[in-house]
């Protein structure tokens, strides 16, 4: 993301990376890397709306809208979409997380 530096291991080689802060403005390939990826959530979001139309992920795409945040607080979260972390759903007990679980 562009805030952190870090080093991990790849096999058996030691790999470090080096972190460039609004890196999509400044290199082609973190711009284009960046629009792919939207793309791809994007159309999956679309794929999560038919099985799932009750969240209208098609209009949203994921993002934090006062729609979404009212899907989830009527339907309850989505185990696999939704993350604990996500600020909306940081107060949610389990029960609640279980809804759809």
């Amino acid at each position: 993301n562009g805030n952190n530096n870090s080093t991990s291991s790849h096999g058996s080689r030691l790999q470090s990376a080096r972190a460039i802060i609004k890196g999509d403005s400044k290199e082609f390939s973190i711009a284009a890397a960046s629009i792919v990826a939207k793309v791809t959530r994007d159309r999956l979001m679309r794929q999560y709306h038919h099985l799932y139309p009750q969240y209208q992920l098609d209009q949203h795409k994921g993002y934090p809208t006062q729609k979404h945040v009212q899907a989830i607080q009527q339907h309850g979260p989505l185990p696999f979409l939704h993350r604990r972390t996500f600020a909306p759903l940081k107060h949610m007990t389990q029960d609640e997380w279980r809804k759809n679980g």
